[in-house]
């Protein structure tokens, strides 16, 4: 028997969600896809594959998308685009820029050094060789996969000690680049929908559920049209757009 000061347990749902992530990224991101599918010089190849997939039908599938985020979440759908894609872009920038300052000072360590075989090995091993060009012209993976490099490299106090003693690196330098481990894990919709967000029942799972599977159909419809043009393909697919939002790995 429950006490009388003893906190509600939270009700948990019985449907499982048909996506991956947060139900407002997903929303988000269904909204990107449909605005990508009624641009001018797409909406009619879609058409031409899919006769249903007009211009109203795209629209009103759109207004269902932001009644869910607005009457379901309890967020602002005019506004939840920016927002995501500001606070991971905040990261990103912060990342790049201790990792830039990081690379140089690595670089600079190693001017008149009598054992230059060391540097390309140090930068292999902190992910640098690998993904630091990519991930300074801002791709996100890019940068994903160097921070988990970075990190796993940093645990290891003997190379910790090499990088501070030994390099004379900033041992404050290397712990804002670990701070951004969990850059992957951005998730900014759940933040922003603290103390916002409705009570999410089986109900508005299914409802959620209906929106992915028709959007998801006007994904596939796009990516087939566009099998030639990947980078226009991508903007068909929700782990491509999901990733550029957040910054994390792949979703569906």
């Amino acid at each position: 028997m429950e006490t009388p000061n003893a906190p509600k347990k939270k009700k948990s749902t019985s449907t499982k969600r048909a996506y991956q992530g947060a139900d407002a990224v997903m929303l988000t991101a269904a909204l990107v896809i449909l605005d990508t599918a009624a641009e001018a010089e797409i909406q009619p190849l879609l058409q031409a594959r899919r006769s249903k997939q007009t211009p109203q039908s795209l629209s009103d599938l759109r207004k269902e998308i932001a009644a869910a985020i607005s009457d379901d979440l309890g967020l602002n759908p005019t506004t939840i685009i920016q927002q995501l894609t500001q606070s991971v872009y905040s990261a990103q920038e912060q990342a790049q820029r201790a990792l830039s300052e990081f690379n140089l000072d690595l670089k600079d360590a190693f001017i008149g050094s009598t054992t230059p075989a060391r540097l390309p090995e140090l930068r292999a091993l902190l992910g640098l060789r690998d993904h630091y060009a990519p991930a300074s012209r801002g791709d996100q993976q890019a940068l994903t996969e160097l921070l988990a490099k970075f990190i796993l490299a940093t645990d290891a106090p003997t190379l910790r000690a090499e990088l501070q003693a030994d390099l004379d690196i900033s041992p404050s330098l290397i712990d804002r680049i670990r701070a951004h481990a969990n850059f992957a894990d951005l998730d900014a919709a759940q933040e922003l929908s603290k103390g916002k967000a409705r009570t999410i029942t089986d109900a508005t799972i299914r409802k959620f559920n209906d929106l992915y599977a028709r959007v998801m159909a006007v994904a596939r419809l796009g990516r087939s049209a566009h099998q030639k043009q990947p980078t226009t393909a991508d903007r068909f697919s929700f782990s491509a757009v999901r990733r550029k939002m957040t910054g994390g790995t792949p979703s569906a």
